[in-house]
């Protein structure tokens, strides 16, 4: 008897996936004390700007630069801080107002500024991008003699960027009163009011709280934060636990360190060396015990979302060549990897099952590996995919899965088409098509109709990229598109009774609007080959940083510059992080934009401050119509890398600007002539273009006019332009 083999790959986890953390903004302000430099009179004190109550209002007296300072207690990540005027009379108060973020209590003036305010109406709120400046002291004052300062109410909304805790699921083994157990995952520290702010247990042995985060992670830290007003030896012996496995509560998994002790009100890091895992618990071994905690903060990276190629050889009397069984054995598998808590995993065939007869052992398969297309990223990978129709199992989703074994394919019927969805506007230079294999129907791709545009509801009107001739059984066709701009990229063979299969469409380009592209970058130091250009290369280096991520070496304030050769407002820097390690080499970048290329151009203003960002992410930077021709990061400090995996630079431009300069010129020289007009502007040019400043045209608009300057008469322009 015949035993049969069938041979199968599996695809664990579609497709590798860095989240975010979930950045839950919140209003800070009521969790600190405020002060003010005087007070008018008792019920006008600093506190009334906390109260939430617009109606009543803090007043200092009339006095130089009048102050209000509010102390957080510890250092947040701020967003935006909003500010309500008084709405009774002398709204004008609080013009000129400066809203300073930092940590520096006794000079306020030496934190940096958040925003200027010009005008509030009365009664009003405006709220403050302060582009996650990060400090413990929120302080706003009006510079200037004589001068009162009025708050009716004062929000400073926080994030912590990158906290993996943020908006998760947790538990713990049993709640005192009201102290509940997502308490300790809220924000808060609990400093002012503990019982509203922090999780806590009864007494009673072994108590636990967990934290369940949905994926597992690489956890690089976890930070606690005890306790202020009372008890905070409770926490001595706590154990932190990271794991999967929720054998005994979870309380059973691996150790990443013990907490000895921690002083009241105190956040203490506790490294955990990239351990894996998707639950975070938190245990006091031993009798009587009680655990409380003021807040829970994890880092790391993830989630672990691994793409896996399994082999697998099962003997069955199933045909699983039959779309039905195959199907049907994915799914009994998914089930078999929930019941072991494996929930987040897509199951999905590399290649169709083939039944084998096996006499001897079988040759290895082979796994395929994709290849960039001239360093940049394949846009369409893993995006919307449609088809006018669809044959059995071969699903639209198939030609842009990066697998070249699986493929879309619409039934026979008039003008198929199949389209992706981009989902962004893109500059599209090639669209590669890889080709059925197979002797019998290769040949139906002759013919087809590569088009970019907008329109997928109405093909034909999207402009042509390119005609398919023909391409062989089971190659690859590149087509030059020649930046042609869509979200779209659509492929229809036009005629009667076709058919249309695709295995694998691949669109590469650059996302429109990206003013990076095409631009010169260099920076301070190179570290091997990961050259300054990479940064703008249209690859995130997600799967090799040091191929498509540039680096300086290690030294003080490292820099890198982005000439966009053109004066652009700026409205929002996009930065990527490398993926593989070391994702906190990038904390303290400043983004800084401007036309000067003094100190290399470090010394242009400030767009943002990167407080942090996680290994892999993209993080975006709003820098408000920022006017400048170069782009700088620049990381401040001693024994510094700065790597950077892609910078994008959104904006509108370029900015042409007409400016009359009236100039004054003591010379013998006749500027009435015409070859003399153009030999001063020449020289005007290149002494400009000395400076920097090479996209600047010069003309007459006035023919200079020749005075002559009698001894006692007004100074007035000899030459006048």
């Amino acid at each position: 008897m015949r035993v049969f083999f069938r041979s199968l790959a599996l695809l664990l986890g579609f497709f590798s996936v860095q989240m975010k953390a979930d950045e839950k903004e919140v209003n800070a302000a009521g969790w600190g004390s405020a002060i003010q430099s005087t007070t008018h009179s008792d019920p006008w004190s600093a506190p009334y700007a906390l109260d939430q109550r617009p109606s009543t209002c803090t007043h200092t007296l009339v006095q130089s630069n009048p102050i209000w300072k509010l102390d957080l207690l510890k250092v947040y990540s701020v967003t935006r801080v909003a500010i309500t005027n008084r709405p009774d009379c002398c709204g004008e108060r609080i013009n000129g107002a400066e809203i300073r973020i930092g940590n520096v209590s006794s000079d306020v003036f030496s934190n940096p500024i958040c925003a200027v305010i010009s005008s509030i109406p009365a009664g009003a709120s405006d709220s403050y991008l302060c582009n996650r400046m990060v400090g413990r002291y929120v302080i706003v004052v009006i510079p200037g003699n004589d001068k009162v300062l009025t708050l009716c109410e004062v929000e400073v909304y926080v994030v912590y960027p990158g906290n993996l805790a943020a908006g998760r699921s947790v538990t713990q083994s049993s709640t005192l009163n009201s102290w509940i157990a997502e308490q300790a995952i809220d924000f808060n520290p609990g400093f002012k009011k503990t019982e509203s702010a922090c999780s806590s247990t009864i007494s009673q042995t072994n108590p636990w709280w967990r934290l369940d985060l949905r994926h597992i992670y690489s956890i690089s830290k976890v930070v606690v934060t005890n306790r202020l007003d009372c008890c905070p030896e409770r926490i001595d012996g706590a154990e932190i636990r990271i794991g999967n496995s929720l054998e005994n509560n979870g309380n059973n998994n691996p150790i990443c360190d013990v907490i000895s002790s921690m002083p009241a009100g105190a956040s203490s890091t506790y490294a955990c060396n990239n351990m894996e895992g998707r639950y975070v618990n938190l245990i006091i071994p031993g009798d009587s015990r009680i655990l409380t905690l003021c807040e829970v903060e994890v880092y790391g990276e993830g989630p672990c979302l691994k793409q896996t190629f399994v082999k697998m050889k099962l003997k069955s009397s199933l045909s699983l060549s039959e779309a039905e069984a195959s199907v049907r054995l994915l799914t009994q598998l998914e089930s078999a990897l929930a019941g072991r808590g494996i929930s987040n995993v897509t199951l999905r065939w590399s290649q169709l099952p083939k039944q084998e007869v096996m006499r001897k052992q079988a040759a290895p398969g082979f796994l395929s590996i994709q290849e960039m297309a001239n360093g940049a990223e394949n846009a369409a990978l893993w995006r919307t995919a449609s088809l006018s129709s669809q044959f059995d199992s071969w699903i639209p989703r198939y030609a842009v899965d990066g697998l070249s074994d699986s493929c879309a394919s619409a039934n026979i019927q008039k003008d198929p088409w199949w389209w992706v969805d981009l989902l962004n506007e893109y500059q599209v230079n090639k669209v590669a098509i890889t080709n059925r294999v197979g002797d019998t129907y290769y040949e139906r791709i002759n013919g087809a109709v590569i088009r970019v545009g907008n329109f997928p509801a109405d093909v034909y009107s999207n402009p042509i990229c390119a005609v398919i001739s023909t391409i062989p059984s089971g190659a690859t066709a590149y087509y030059s598109c020649g930046r042609m701009e869509g979200r779209y990229v659509i492929v229809h063979l036009p005629g009667n009774e076709k058919v249309l299969t695709l295995c694998e469409v691949e669109v590469y380009g650059y996302l429109l609007g990206n003013r990076a592209v095409g631009g010169a970058v260099i920076q301070s130091s190179t570290s091997g080959d990961w050259f300054a250009e990479k940064a703008i290369d249209g690859n995130r280096g997600l799967q090799q940083s040091n191929a498509f991520c540039s680096s300086t070496l290690d030294e003080t304030n490292p820099w890198s510059r982005l000439d966009m050769r053109n004066v652009y407002q700026v409205s929002r820097v996009v930065i990527t992080n490398r993926n593989d390690c070391c994702a906190e080499q990038l904390d303290g970048l400043e983004i800084r934009i401007g036309n000067s290329l003094e100190n290399n151009g470090n010394n242009n203003p400030i767009c943002a401050v990167i407080p942090a960002i996680p290994a892999g992410e993209s993080y975006s930077y709003s820098c408000n119509g920022m006017e400048g021709r170069y782009v700088n990061l620049i990381i401040p400090g001693d024994k510094k890398i700065l790597t950077l995996c892609e910078v994008e630079v959104f904006g509108k431009g370029p900015v042409l600007k007409q400016s009359f300069v009236k100039m004054q010129f003591n010379s013998r020289l006749d500027l009435t002539s015409l070859t003399m007009r153009e030999k001063v502007l020449i020289q005007l040019g290149s002494a400009l273009a000395d400076r920097g400043l090479t996209n600047v045209t010069l003309r007459w608009s006035h023919t200079p006019k020749q005075v002559i300057q009698k001894a006692n008469a007004d100074k007035r322009c000899d030459k006048q332009p």
